[in-house]
């Protein structure tokens, strides 16, 4: 796993004692191409590399992301993320995390459940989510694997938020809660409180920093009707010469 942690490029990177071999590895952990890579050096700290470079000086530091022969290797990371703040995170949000270990994993499978408007345009996925969950034997399988509901309840900030949960919000919220149902925290103690706030802000503090990072280090996938264009949010507001603005 990564002996940095993640960083980004809201962070800048921009201590003296940082070296470009530090840079190239917190990038490459970060899940950014060659390419981008390349660019950041370039536009963010002015060190010019080329590709071919880059794939050497990677070689030689040992980072490479491994294209798994079995699951064992996954099997590790999966359980060490799931029993961890990683426990809340969806099948993409699991397999960007797993980067942090070195790893690329296909995704694969259905989505447990599919929420969206009555648009007529989703008919087709319906369709599709419901046949590939019918004999399943879960809760949400079959007709209950897609929901539909109104518009104003798509919006972006209520994605956000369930991807701040899924990041480990929802792990911290159900740990809290579960110390208070077995009577060993109480939110009307003061004492107990900043005892809490004491041991485990830093621990949440660092939790919601990875989920805003992830998040900014994903990669939006370009769609025409939309109206920003794809690409990964670190790189369209730090570096907009990478998308020609």
């Amino acid at each position: 796993m990564n002996p940095m942690g993640y960083s980004s490029l809201t962070e800048g990177n921009h201590r003296e004692d940082v070296t470009r071999e530090d840079l190239i590895r917190d990038y490459f952990y970060g899940g950014y191409t060659n390419l981008e890579i390349c660019g950041i050096l370039l536009l963010r700290h002015e060190i010019v590399i080329s590709i071919r470079h880059l794939k050497r000086i990677l070689a030689m530091m040992g980072l490479r992301r491994r294209m798994l022969q079995n699951t064992v290797e996954a099997s590790y990371a999966i359980m060490e993320e799931l029993n961890g703040s990683g426990s809340s995170l969806g099948c993409r949000g699991l397999q960007r995390r797993l980067l942090s270990h070195g790893l690329v994993v296909s995704r694969l499978g259905v989505p447990r459940c599919i929420r969206s408007d009555e648009g007529t345009e989703n008919c087709i996925i319906a369709d599709i989510q419901r046949a590939f969950r019918w004999y399943h034997d879960d809760d949400m399988a079959g007709e209950k694997s897609f929901l539909t509901g109104s518009s104003p309840s798509n919006q972006r900030i209520e994605r956000w938020w369930l991807s701040n949960k899924q990041g480990g919000g929802q792990f911290w919220i159900e740990f809290f809660s579960n110390l208070e149902h077995m009577g060993k925290f109480s939110t009307s103690d003061h004492v107990q409180l900043e005892c809490l706030r004491f041991c485990f802000t830093k621990l949440v503090q660092d939790d919601l920093n990875r989920c805003a990072q992830e998040w900014n280090q994903h990669r939006i996938r370009h769609t025409k009707s939309a109206e920003l264009p794809g690409g990964k949010p670190d790189l369209m507001y730090y570096l907009p010469e990478l998308y020609g603005k």
